[in-house]
């Protein structure tokens, strides 16, 4: 081992050497006071054993690492067959019992554990079994709701917010006096919505070659309906706009005691500030507020 490290010693006095003076020979002194004259080959050849011995050492290095690893299992190993030995001829069966104690115990624990992994597991499963049983519930109201939608939307009635639901309603105008008119003249207009408000539609009649009717004054009627399980008391304001937005009419609803799913109707008359049929319409909820069960529901007067 001392002459493999006076090899590498000189390998790298001879590196020095080469890389000072760029000859074809290189030159080092041992440690006896000797001079070594070498080619460029040999030092290549040195050079290849240096990193050789290099990759050694690392091997031996990592090898004793191992060596001392299993030399100090094995320690604790002969440590507790000593202390095992120590303890069996110091108690003997009480010993042998205390050992047997240690791994009923031992066998207890890993059974507890396996028994909480099952009660977390099963707890588990129950409260992904309630969240899909609730996702069920909640996929069933939704699918009633809708379908309540469909069968209100085909009864006519539209919804207008906390529970509450109008019905389409029906416009009439008041009719005149025309001199030499034959007979009175009845055309209601009816209501259509397009998602945002109610829209005045008479098919086949032009008002502006009938003279018999008085736009000023104009008959309303529709219906409430109270979809929430409570009586209340419902008001409701429907609002008339000409063609630029502007308001020419309106009418407050005050409905009290409405049962739940039961239309209440309401008709009204009232002064529309313009002459000609209004353009569109829109109602809004005013209150809804709670009541005693046991009223009856009315129109108030």
């Amino acid at each position: 081992m001392h002459s493999m490290f006076r090899r590498s010693r000189a390998c790298a006095a001879i590196l020095c050497c080469a890389l000072l003076v760029p000859a074809m020979t290189a030159r080092a002194d041992e440690d006896d006071g000797t001079t070594v004259t070498i080619s460029l080959a040999e030092l290549d050849g040195l050079l290849a054993d240096h990193a050789a011995l290099q990759d050694e050492v690392v091997r031996l290095r990592a090898s004793l690492a191992t060596a001392e690893l299993a030399a100090k299992d094995a320690r604790r190993e002969t440590e507790d067959l000593r202390a095992f030995i120590a303890d069996h001829e110091a108690y003997g069966d009480a010993f042998e019992r205390f050992r047997a104690f240690q791994e009923d115990a031992a066998r207890r624990r890993r059974q507890a554990d396996l028994a909480e992994r099952a009660e977390a597991r099963k707890a588990e499963q129950a409260i992904r079994a309630e969240e899909a049983r609730e996702r069920s519930m909640a996929r069933e109201v939704a699918d009633a709701a809708r379908q309540r939608e469909r069968e209100l939307a085909r009864a006519g009635f539209r919804s207008v917010g906390t529970d509450v639901y109008v019905s389409q309603m029906g416009f009439s105008y008041r009719e005149r006096i025309v001199p030499d008119s034959s007979g009175s003249v009845y055309v209601p207009y009816y209501t259509y919505f397009d998602g945002g408000s109610y829209y005045s539609w008479n098919p086949g009649y032009d008002w502006r070659y009938d003279r018999r009717l008085d736009f000023s004054a104009m008959t309303i009627s529709g219906s409430i309906l109270n979809t929430s399980p409570e009586v209340r008391n419902i008001g409701l304001a429907v609002t008339f706009y000409d063609e630029a937005g502007a308001q020419v009419g309106g009418e407050s609803i005050e409905v009290a005691s409405v049962r739940p799913y039961a239309p209440v109707p309401f008709t009204r008359e009232l002064t529309m500030a313009m002459r000609r049929p209004f353009y569109s319409s829109s109602v809004h909820v005013l209150y809804a507020d709670l009541v005693d069960p046991t009223e009856v529901g009315r129109i108030e007067p």
